[in-house]
């Protein structure tokens, strides 16, 4: 019975031993099966965070690409605009100076017929005051000889149209004439008229320089009555001086007793009397 009870005994702890074994077994192979669980947990959770992290990777990839794409085409029509752009400002400025040189040769055929017309117009007065001229110098010859000085038109009045070599009195027939004269220029009006009255040297200057200026005055005084304004006059007696011949004939002494009326246009090269 005390090998029995000992064997008993040794039995029961080695079943008890084998137990404490089997059972350290079973939670090792469950601490084991947890970590395993734990593991594929972990690895499932990995997997499943590389999964989202690849598949935002592949967006970011997809947006960057996209956004590098559309870089690209942005650029190339920044380049492109900036291409037309220079493209149109040359053109631009092509245009302007063009535009400009039109301006500028209008501006110059403007001047040209201008002065064209200008020059025709001069012409034409320079053309229409020559035949004027010409008529009234033909209408004056009527009334003593008349010829083109470097003054203007000058016509010289004959002895005849005074009473007497010393007198300042005007014949009848003379005024009717010198009527006509008058009439002439006051229909130009265009002429300034100088009266000039000369003599012979016969006799005492200061007599003769009156006289001349008698002379000189009626006439001023005679034309102004048939209409020719008195501002367009201007009479001088000119005595013995400026001798046409020598006072040694009494021919030569009458044509020194001269009456000159001269006409000139005002803005001439001809001095204005």
């Amino acid at each position: 019975m005390s090998r029995q009870a000992i064997s008993s005994g040794a039995k029961a702890e080695d079943m008890a031993i084998a137990r404490r074994a089997a059972r350290e077994r079973r939670e090792e192979l469950e601490r084991r099966d947890l970590a395993v669980r734990n593991a594929e947990q972990s690895v499932a959770s990995a997997t499943e965070e590389i999964s989202r992290l690849n598949a935002e990777l592949d967006n970011e990839r997809r947006a960057r690409d996209l956004a590098e794409r559309d870089a690209l085409n942005a650029n190339e029509k920044l380049r492109d605009a900036r291409t037309e752009i220079a493209r149109l400002r040359d053109e631009l400025q092509t245009v302007r100076a063009d535009a400009e040189d039109t301006k500028i040769r209008l501006a110059r055929l403007e001047g040209e017929r201008q002065a064209e017309e200008t020059r025709r117009a001069s012409e034409k007065r320079m053309a229409d005051a020559r035949m004027a001229a010409e008529n009234l110098k033909q209408a004056l010859s009527r009334f003593g000889a008349v010829r083109d000085s470097g003054r203007g038109i000058a016509i010289v009045l004959p002895e005849s149209f005074w009473a007497s070599p010393r007198s300042a009195n005007l014949v009848a027939a003379s005024g009717a004439k010198l009527d006509q004269v008058g009439a002439l220029l006051a229909n130009n009006p265009d002429y300034q008229i100088s009266i000039e009255a000369y003599t012979d040297n016969r006799g005492d200057e200061n007599t003769l320089q009156q006289l001349t200026q008698d002379r000189a005055r009626v006439l001023s005084e005679r034309l102004a009555a048939t209409g020719v304004e008195v501002t367009r006059i201007q009479a001088t007696g000119m005595g013995a001086a400026n001798p046409v011949a020598p006072n040694t004939t009494a021919a030569s002494r009458a044509k020194n007793r001269r009456t000159e009326i001269t006409l000139s246009l005002p803005g001439s090269n001809e001095p204005r009397l």
